[in-house]
């Protein structure tokens, strides 16, 4: 007779049962079942600093850091989780764009002169689920220090962030219009409906 501690410490992973993948429909896949929008990390990384500038997110993100409510690899696990759950990048791309997101979040935090914090204490009595070896990934990229390193973002992230609000409450200016992402292959106008991940 199987032990039934064990059974019920499997029952806590709420894991999909082995095959079930074969199961649905293949011509409705999931967003993150098709091939990513983005395989080009520079590209990738274009496209979440043209979101996090926008209005609508910035002031929320900054608002979370400056309370204290959240610490920047948490944001960052949030928008990149969010982002492959949409289908823009794969888990590979994933773990390439938690440094340079997180570099994102503390450049634009820093220039708002907001204290944050990198990350938090890890949790001992977090219940174990399918996405904590994913937080726990995506934590291993955290920074070491609370400084941008020279070059860990492109260059034209860069000059972007030197034109971001130095406050909260300061108007929001743009250098580009806003709603423009880069494909792959060439620059594509998406559709200024689509709403951000952080949104």
């Amino acid at each position: 007779m199987p032990d039934m501690t064990v059974a019920k410490e499997m029952a806590k992973f709420q894991r999909p049962i082995p095959g079930q993948s074969l199961t649905n429909d293949p011509e409705n896949p999931a967003a993150y079942e098709k091939p990513p929008q983005f395989t080009n990390a520079k590209q990738a990384q274009e496209w979440i600093f043209s979101n996090l500038i926008q209005e609508e997110t910035y002031v929320p993100m900054m608002s979370l850091l400056d309370s204290g409510e959240a610490s920047i690899m948490e944001l960052t696990q949030n928008l990149l989780y969010q982002g492959f759950r949409a289908g823009k990048w794969n888990p590979d791309m994933m773990l390439l764009l938690a440094e340079p997101t997180a570099y994102m979040f503390m450049a634009l935090a820093e220039r708002a002169e907001i204290d944050f914090r990198i990350d938090d204490e890890p949790d001992e009595d977090e219940d174990s689920t399918d996405i904590s070896s994913f937080k726990e990934a995506i934590a291993s990229k955290a920074p070491e220090s609370k400084k941008v390193p020279q070059g860990a973002l492109p260059k034209e992230i860069e000059d972007k962030i030197d034109e971001a609000p130095t406050s909260l409450l300061a108007p929001q200016t743009q250098s580009e219009p806003a709603g423009e992402v880069l494909n792959d292959n060439e620059g594509v106008d998406m559709p200024p409906e689509e709403e951000s991940l952080l949104g």
